[in-house]
């Protein structure tokens, strides 16, 4: 007797001049639609499943019609140029029915592995080697697998209950973005400690006591992550897919403009 086994394949992208990145929306299915952007270049799209590997490279062409920024739907203005920035870079994707999703909310491991290809992208890490299971809802073969890798690796992130379905809030974000690249953004600022805490509150809704109150004001103070119009931050909404984009690519900026490394 024989049957068919239908194969669920973890999916990557390789885009011109660009390092492997992970389709996290296309991980655990046996067919991955991936929508280009509307820039000419080489993409390489790779599936591996149980040892085995298979790979196309498409040659795109220029002019990509539909929707705004390549897209089916509409992008917001104030986020365009970000998005479709990201997206050419191969950091940020839209989904696999062409759509870039502005207002959707992002999941912890959604953010960790923005992260993660930025870092990558600027030479700031390299995808990393020995990883084990650094969560019970993270085994091997996950999308978020190399990035909770690389910051248990680096003390940025250490709960072995890290739930990469877990929805990430304003305030939450701002404290991935502080841990990582905060510090290194403040020295280039000539920022001192002391100068946050000198300042107080900034934003009616964060307090001093807030948890988070010291990585929101820096990222504030160095221009990455503000505030609304009104004077707060809303540090307990959701954080959208449109939003981080705008975030991603301030911090991508200041790395280009300071030299990081």
């Amino acid at each position: 007797t024989t049957w068919e086994q239908q194969v669920q394949a973890n999916w990557f992208v390789q885009r011109s001049g660009s390092a492997k990145q992970i389709l996290f929306e296309c991980q655990g299915v046996s067919t991955c639609p991936y929508k280009v952007g509307g820039s000419a270049e080489s993409v390489n799209v790779q599936a591996e499943s149980t040892g085995k590997k298979a790979s196309v490279t498409i040659n795109v062409g220029g002019g990509n019609s539909g929707g705004s920024g390549g897209f089916s739907d509409s992008i917001p203005g104030w986020a365009s140029n970000s998005i479709t920035s990201l997206n050419s870079l191969g950091i940020i994707n839209g989904y696999a029915d062409g759509r870039f999703g502005a207002s959707d909310t992002l999941t912890q491991g959604q953010v960790i592995t923005l992260l993660y290809r930025t870092l990558l992208h600027s030479n700031l890490a390299s995808e990393p080697t020995a990883c084990r299971e650094f969560s019970s809802h993270v085994p091997e073969g996950h999308y978020a697998y190399l990035p909770l890798c690389l910051f248990h690796l680096n003390g940025w992130e250490a709960d072995w209950n890290f739930d990469p379905n877990q929805q990430i809030s304003r305030s939450e974000a701002a404290g991935y973005f502080y841990v990582v690249l905060g510090a290194k953004l403040m020295q280039a600022h000539g920022i001192a400690q002391g100068a946050i805490y000198a300042e107080g509150q900034i934003f009616s809704d964060v307090p001093e006591t807030h948890t988070r109150f010291y990585e929101i004001s820096v990222m504030n103070k160095i221009g990455v992550m503000t505030g609304n119009a009104g004077g707060t931050f809303s540090p307990d909404r959701t954080l959208n897919r449109a939003e981080v984009a705008i975030v991603i690519d301030r911090l991508l900026g200041q790395v280009e403009q300071y030299g990081i490394r």
